[in-house]
């Protein structure tokens, strides 16, 4: 996996030479920093005005997939003209149209009790925080302390596991986070495809997809893009195993790399 700058010249080329551009970020640990706890991820003025450029350029497409909610986002991003998948691409938001799984809201009721229950047997548990985001559920576990994280997971697999056996919800983890998602064959990569099917022609060689993202559920998304023989980017200060074809090592870098974009012709 090659630094994306130290190959800049022939990804600059690339993109140069494609008739449209799809670029597609995730958010958190992406566009934003890291942080503690995930209502304190705040896109920059700077690079809310980088997005804005970026939405403007003829030949480029703007998205952002992300797990939060479709109205979060919304509310964190303020750019007008993108597309925004929210809960992990279970809904999304486009200038032309909408799209929700038609599956997912079935599995809601199985969710507000899982979130239930967790709350009731962590409450004791320091750092702890239960997400529910209607189609899907985190359990965040950034701030617990090191001793008690093990503790987090017993009783999160304890809680979750007749649910998952009983084939109403599937499990998967990302950084410092357990997610509870609806069973259904959908996660990021699925959205992509989407996504560029319905907004970006959907024609391999007419729109070259980008997609930069920091987390485990970001290598669906590598996996697709790479499909598209498109460009993939995980943004990592630690290189790790990926799919993606190249690294950025912090948000910061992201920032960067838009700031490039928005100077291509």
């Amino acid at each position: 996996m090659e630094h994306l700058f130290a190959a800049w010249q022939k990804v600059s080329l690339s993109i140069a030479q494609a008739p449209g551009v799809a670029l597609l970020f995730d958010y958190d640990g992406t566009l934003t920093p890291i942080v503690g706890r995930p209502d304190a991820a705040r896109l920059s003025p700077a690079t809310r005005h980088l997005l804005v450029a970026l939405v403007a350029k003829p030949r480029f497409g703007v998205a952002i997939v992300s797990g939060r909610t479709l109205e979060d986002l919304r509310q964190r991003v303020g750019v007008a003209g993108l597309v925004l998948a929210g809960n992990h691409g279970l809904e999304i938001a486009t200038p032309r149209g909408s799209f929700l799984h038609p599956v997912a809201a079935a599995s809601r009721p199985a969710l507000t009790a899982i979130a239930t229950a967790l709350r009731e047997v962590l409450r004791d548990i320091e750092g702890v925080l239960v997400e529910d985001k209607g189609l899907t559920l985190s359990l965040h576990y950034r701030q617990v302390p090191r001793g008690r994280v093990a503790l987090v997971g017993r009783c999160f697999r304890e809680v979750t596991l007749p649910y998952v056996r009983g084939g109403t919800v599937r499990v998967t983890r990302g950084k410092k986070v357990y997610e509870v998602r609806p069973p259904v064959p959908w996660d990021k990569g699925r959205a992509i495809e989407w996504i560029l099917n319905r907004c970006y022609n959907g024609v391999q060689g007419k729109t070259l997809p980008i997609y930069v993202g920091d987390d485990v559920t970001d290598e669906d998304g590598f996996r697709e893009v790479d499909r598209w023989r498109g460009i993939s980017v995980l943004v990592v200060e630690k290189r790790r195993r990926s799919r993606a074809s190249y690294y950025l090592s912090s948000p910061a870098e992201v920032a960067e790399m838009t700031e490039r974009l928005v100077r291509t012709d």
